[in-house]
Parts: C-alpha cells; sequence; structure tokens
C-alpha cells in the first residue's frame, strides 16, 4: 500500500506497517506521476480547496497515464449541480468525470461528519457555552462518523467488486442539532444552549472564527439542506460492508470528547 501526504505531520497519521508513504504535492504534477508509479487501485481523498475540481480531474488524468485500473473517491452525498453547498457542486464534476475517464471506479457519498462537528461549534461552546447555528432545533441529520466512512472504504478496495458504482453511506440514526448539543453537555456535566440563527449571523459566526469565507458558504449551504430537509436518507451500509452496525453519535462522543473541551 502507498499513501501520498503533504506534509510529515500528515505522513505520521498514514504510517503503518504494509503502508509507503510519500511526501508530495497534489499540485506538482512531477509528485503525482512519481507517486502512481505501480498504482492499481487508487483511494482519492483530497481536502476542499478552490481548485479543487482542478486537482482532483489532474489526478485522474494521471491515473489514467499512469495505467491504474481503478479509482476509488470519496465525495459527498449531496453532489449536485443545483446543491447550495460550493463543495457539492465542485464534487459532482469530478465525479463525472471519473466516469467518464474509462477507468473502473465507485464513488463513496458518505453524509456529513460527526467529527465536523466540533470543529464547527466547540470554540464558541468552550467560550460562552451556546451553539448557533441556521438549522432547526428538531431537524434530523443521518450524520456518520468517520471511522465508519473508513471501514467502507477499505472493503472496497479489498473487494475490488463494486465498479460504476455509487454508494451512500449514512449514520444508523437521525441526530439533531439541538439533541447534539445536549448529548455534549452531558458528556461535559455543562450546560450548551443551542439557538437557530438566520443564515447571515451562522456565516458571521463563521467568518469570525477564521474560516475563509467560501468555505463558510459551503456551510451554511449545508446548514439550509438541513434546515429544509433535503436529502436526508437513512441506508445500512456500514453493516452491509463490515457487518456490524455504524456507530451512533454517542459512540464518536465517547471516543472523541476531548475534542469538546
Amino acid at each position: 500500500m502507498k499513501a501520498l501526504a503533504h506534509s510529515p505531520e500528515s505522513a505520521q497519521k498514514l504510517s503503518g506497517d504494509n503502508v509507503q508513504v510519500v511526501i508530495g504535492d497534489v499540485r506538482n504534477d512531477e509528485d503525482v506521476r512519481d507517486f502512481m508509479q505501480g498504482v492499481t487501485s487508487l483511494f482519492m481523498l483530497t481536502p476542499p480547496a478552490e481548485d479543487q475540481v482542478e486537482v482532483q480531474n489532474k489526478l485522474v488524468d494521471a491515473a489514467v497515464e499512469s495505467g491504474v485500473d481503478s479509482i476509488v473517491k470519496l465525495s459527498v452525498y449531496t453532489a449536485a449541480d443545483d446543491s447550495p453547498c460550493g463543495f457539492s457542486r465542485w464534487h459532482v464534476v469530478n465525479d463525472r468525470y471519473i466516469a467518464a475517464s474509462g477507468l473502473d471506479y465507485t464513488i463513496l457519498h458518505p453524509h456529513s461528519f460527526m467529527q465536523s462537528m466540533a470543529v464547527q461549534f466547540a470554540g464558541r461552546i468552550r467560550a460562552n457555552g451556546i451553539m448557533e447555528a441556521a438549522v432547526r432545533p428538531d431537524a434530523g441529520i443521518t450524520m456518520i462518523d468517520v471511522r465508519d466512512v473508513g471501514a467502507v472504504a477499505a472493503q472496497v478496495l479489498l473487494e475490488n467488486n463494486h465498479q460504476n458504482e455509487t454508494i451512500l453511506i449514512t449514520g444508523p440514526e437521525e441526530v439533531t442539532y439541538s439533541g447534539c448539543a445536549a448529548q455534549v453537555a452531558e458528556a461535559l456535566d455543562t450546560s450548551i444552549e443551542y439557538r437557530k440563527v438566520s443564515v447571515d449571523e451562522a456565516r458571521a459566526n463563521f467568518v469570525a472564527d477564521g474560516v475563509p469565507g467560501w468555505v463558510a458558504d459551503s456551510l451554511v449551504g449545508l446548514h439550509f439542506m438541513y434546515d429544509t430537509g433535503l436529502l436526508n436518507p437513512r441506508i445500512d451500509t456500514v453493516r452491509r460492508f463490515t457487518g456490524r452496525p455504524a456507530r451512533t453519535f454517542s459512540d464518536y462522543l465517547a471516543d472523541n470528547l476531548a475534542d469538546w473541551r
């Protein structure tokens, strides 16, 4: 197994038995070509970026040129041309590019990550005990633990028999933002108030916390979809691929409470 990491810190996280970690830049054509040598199946995951479509399409081109047989790509469940979330609009462009590449492919569409909740809200909760978002308190979201996404991706790569499929991955339950706040409060033995705010207020909060404007725009686009109940399926993909149920938000919280402290 070979992994391309963008920094020594990332390389350390990816290191393990039978893993050859290469440090390189996905925007550097030479780094990418060198990495692709000997690769037969490519798992593609790149961080959100304003040039995401260009970066990911170039990775597909490099895979074709290097003789890679198949691609498993981590996309998003909201991928669509008309999505209010910029990330989702970018992903669907690359999803189609992969499908037209001639390579065997599997596209993974995970729901929103449980781990992203702490990234978005823990700082303000620590500061004032308040969690604010442009989402109804009772809006159910079938969010998924990233560890379960990784487990499904690993099985897809190992089984190598899901060619030209798109696989939706969701959590086992509908979690509300108010319920999330209540569970975190109980686990921390503190009080957390959940408030629904306007889209403009939610965006301003993210920007004030140092989030780039283009990222804040995508985050409040997701909030809109949660608030309106769009695209909120529940499918037992994790059990189908791993033989065990997907982790609940309570399971996630028990293992990641330090992220909220």
